[in-house]
Parts: C-alpha cells; sequence; structure tokens
C-alpha cells in the first residue's frame, strides 16, 4: 500500500512538471476570413500578408511588454492599436508595457494591404 502511494505522487509530479506555460495573449475578436494568429505557445501574434477589412483584438492575461520583431502596414489606414497610441507603416510598438486585460486591436482598410506583423 504505502509503495501504491509514492508511485501515485510521482506520476502526478510527473504530469505537473509537463504542464505548458499559460500564454501571454488571447484572440478575443476576428472578422471571418482575418488571419490573426497567436504563435510560440502564446507569446507572439501576427497577421502576416493580411488581407482587406480585417478585424482583430487580442487581449493580454499578464503584464508584459510588448515589441515588434516584423511590422509593415499600409501606413494611412492599417493600424494597431494599444490604448490610445496607433502604430502604422513600419513604425511598430517597442517594449509598450501592457496591464492583464488591456487589448491590442488590428484594424485593415478595404484597399493596399502589406505584410503585416
Amino acid at each position: 500500500m504505502w509503495a501504491a502511494r509514492i508511485n501515485l505522487f510521482l506520476f502526478l509530479s510527473l504530469v505537473a512538471a509537463e504542464a505548458p506555460p499559460p500564454a501571454f495573449f488571447t484572440l478575443t475578436e476576428a472578422s471571418p476570413g482575418a488571419k490573426c494568429n497567436i504563435t510560440n505557445g502564446g507569446t507572439c501574434i501576427s497577421d502576416l500578408n493580411y488581407g482587406n477589412n480585417e478585424r482583430c483584438t487580442f487581449r493580454a492575461e499578464a503584464i508584459i511588454s510588448v515589441s515588434a520583431t516584423t511590422f509593415d502596414t499600409e501606413q494611412c489606414c492599417d493600424k494597431i492599436f494599444i490604448r490610445s497610441t496607433e502604430y502604422s507603416g513600419t513604425n511598430g510598438p517597442s517594449d509598450v508595457v501592457m496591464a492583464a486585460g488591456e487589448t491590442i486591436a488590428w484594424y485593415s482598410d478595404y484597399a493596399t494591404s502589406a505584410s503585416g506583423f
């Protein structure tokens, strides 16, 4: 009986060690056909080679610092918003601290598109 308890404890320890870390982002809203993705175990968001009329909202699930490693949108009309700050063209966010629950909103217009983020 004692040996069974030890084995059960070891099994539970192994299961707990294999649990994935929590995601930093959740996709809370996406327009039909939008290519918005969460990758790398929830640590990256993207919309590569995006289309027209896309809308996506991502919610931060923890306090995080956001920086774009790739960013190219139509300067005038396709934008990311973090709080009241907008990012477009090749000027993506850099070291923007977000609180848990804050959102990143993405909008593309009806015409020109680019390689995305």
